[in-house]
């Protein structure tokens, strides 16, 4: 995404964030990026729905599932467990080749590269 798209979509409050896994790491990040001094909309998806609508109240995000974050947020966190990145992958996969925006994919997972 070009640093212009980004500072005009900062200007026009649409960036959109989403967090697919919600534990230590992915929470932690929501939890940063819910303190930034430029708004975002926030969703989150865990596979306890319960842990990522606790989280959305105590941020101001939004619940949400894998697919629709796949859907429709710019930049993408996944913050889930190495052993089941590539079944997560594959579901969401066939959303994101659906879309003609631009967006990122940022991994947690150690000893794993997206390409």
């Amino acid at each position: 995404m070009e640093m212009d798209k980004f500072v005009e979509d900062i200007k026009m409050n649409t960036l959109t964030f989403g967090f697919i896994g919600t534990g230590n790491m992915g929470g932690a990040l929501a939890k940063a990026a819910a303190k930034a001094a430029y708004p975002v909309h926030m969703y989150l998806a865990d596979f306890n729905a319960e842990k990522s609508l606790a989280l959305a109240r105590e941020i101001g995000g939004i619940p949400s599932t894998n697919q629709d974050i796949a859907r429709k947020c710019q930049y993408i966190f996944l913050g889930v467990k190495p052993q089941i990145m590539a079944d997560m992958l594959f579901e969401i996969a066939p959303f994101l080749l659906e879309r003609a925006d631009e967006f990122v994919l940022v991994s947690m997972a150690a000893g794993i590269t997206i390409r």
